[in-house]
């Protein structure tokens, strides 16, 4: 990746109905030459796909909550986490050291909503020996922006 690559993905992160002639005019290219340069992103793996961000809270999902899930014995945590992943409430699925075997991020509709997310559903999943829920009160900061810049060199 050079840089014209890494400023396209910054673009297309930030607007990703921009049209091609405009993101070459960013990045000093042709449209049909930005096609090309997004396609190869897209067949390298880098650029995964193409999406909306939604308003979890104008969408009917105002809970945020993250789950700690420690299983029964580690080799069950990639199967749990496979499960989980399932689940169309759960929005990130990541395996962690230490204590706990696996880190959710989940979307509820109401505390209710939530209590039966992770009481019902999660709890039962194959492997669960103790779960740790925090509820957000409120965010910060919540992207899903990668950054595309290279550090800068250590002096």
């Amino acid at each position: 990746m050079d840089r014209i690559d890494r400023d396209l993905l910054a673009l297309i992160q930030r607007d990703g109905r921009m049209p091609y002639a405009r993101l070459g005019d960013h990045v000093g290219l042709s449209a049909a030459a930005v096609h090309e340069r997004l396609n190869k992103l897209a067949t390298a793996g880098i650029l995964r796909h193409w999406s909306a961000a939604v308003s979890a809270d104008a969408a009917g999902y105002p809970i945020l909550a993250f789950v700690r899930i420690q299983t029964d014995i580690p080799a069950n945590a990639r199967r749990l986490a496979e499960t989980a992943a399932a689940l169309s409430d759960i929005l990130e699925v990541h395996h962690i050291g230490g204590e706990w075997s696996c880190l959710l991020k989940v979307r509820a509709a109401s505390p209710a909503a939530l209590n039966d997310l992770v009481s019902e559903r999660i709890a039962s999943l194959p492997g669960v020996l103790r779960l740790q829920t925090e509820q957000v009160a409120s965010s910060v900061k919540e992207t899903h922006i990668v950054p595309t810049a290279l550090p800068e060199p250590a002096a």
